[in-house]
């Protein structure tokens, strides 16, 4: 690869995720005031001239996917003692489709470290609430299968961490980390 821009712009904000769905690339960022998006060209160039807030409340994680047209943004927030998932997709454009964050995981547990990828139509969810767990949130918006009071799908009941998941153009692949004797490994 080649560096393109010698002199990188400083947009004054912490922890960039990029997400792109061919046409419009999206890049979403976090800092002490939420968590907003910046649209692009294809020359990388800001499309807003201000970020687009997706919250106002500090996310603890940020995760992105596309399906191709649409985008969906997860993240982890804090709520009184727990901290709970939540999501809202985005337009084709880039543009907020949800009026309000959807509640992916509201919980009696926290939940942490969102991760998530598409399979061409939906998404699925993945993060630690101490298990590793799923939800499948449709393209429409809605959870299948589950509320975002109960628990998803159970991939692992051992205590793990930092999910990752792609669609391998079949199924989903999920990675995570796992404490055993103060040792870290991963498992899938």
């Amino acid at each position: 690869g080649e560096v393109l821009d010698a002199n990188p712009i400083d947009y004054g904000h912490g922890f960039p995720l990029l997400v792109t769905n061919g046409s419009v690339p999206v890049l979403a960022f976090w800092d002490t005031s939420g968590a907003s998006i910046l649209r692009l060209n294809a020359n990388g160039d800001v499309i807003d001239s201000q970020p687009i807030a997706i919250t106002t409340h500090t996310p603890g994680g940020l995760a992105a996917a596309t399906n191709g047209d649409e985008f969906v943004l997860a993240w982890s927030e804090s709520a009184e003692a727990l901290t709970h998932i939540y999501a809202v997709r985005l337009s084709s454009s880039g543009q907020p489709i949800d009026s309000a964050p959807i509640a992916i995981d509201t919980g009696s547990r926290s939940a942490l470290g969102p991760a998530i990828a598409s399979d061409g139509r939906d998404f699925l969810i993945a993060y630690s609430d101490p298990k590793i767990v799923t939800k499948r949130l449709l393209a429409s918006g809605s959870l299948v299968g589950s509320t975002a009071q109960d628990e998803g799908v159970v991939v692992d009941s051992d205590k793990g961490s930092s999910p990752a998941i792609a669609w391998n153009g079949s199924g989903y692949v999920i990675a995570w980390s796992i404490s055993q004797d103060e040792e870290w490994t991963v498992a899938w």
